[in-house]
This record gives structure tokens, sequence and C-alpha cells, in this order.
């Protein structure tokens, strides 16, 4: 018996989502959005891809980013990461 095929009724768990394959995820990101002015979808989403790409506009606020880069010397590792 081989693996079970997808009939497109039933989703198969094992499949590979390609939607998903490049997801990111920062919990400072969320929280620094939680304290935005700006709670509109337009604006959260443009922060949002300008952040997954590497370049966060709350790098100059993050304890975290400062400790990254301290640690990688400088070296942004975001964008060659996929």
């Amino acid at each position: 018996m081989g693996r079970p095929q997808s009939n497109g009724i039933v989703e198969l768990v094992d499949e590979k989502n390609t939607s998903d394959a490049k997801a990111w995820h920062c919990m400072d990101f969320i929280k620094f959005e939680f304290s935005a002015d700006d709670h509109s979808w337009d604006a959260y989403h443009a922060r949002y891809l300008q952040a997954k790409a590497g370049n966060c506009p709350y790098r100059d606020r993050c304890s975290r980013y400062a400790r990254t880069m301290a640690k990688i010397n400088k070296q942004p590792s975001q964008l060659t990461m996929f």
C-alpha cells in the first residue's frame, strides 16, 4: 500500500504548503505592533513585509536586534536565510 493521494476534498497534513514555506515571525515585532499608532491592515502589512525582508522599522528600539547585530558583527543574516 503506497502513500495516500489527495483527492482535493481532504487535506493531507504532510503535504508541503507553498504559501507558508517562507513564514516569518518575531515576538518583539508583535510587541511593537501593539504599541503602534496606525493599526490599519495596510500599514501593518507594509511594516511586516519590511521586517521580513530584514529591514525592521523597529530595529532602533529593539534590544533583540541590537544583541543579534553585536553577536554576528553587524552582518545581517536575514537576507541569506531563504
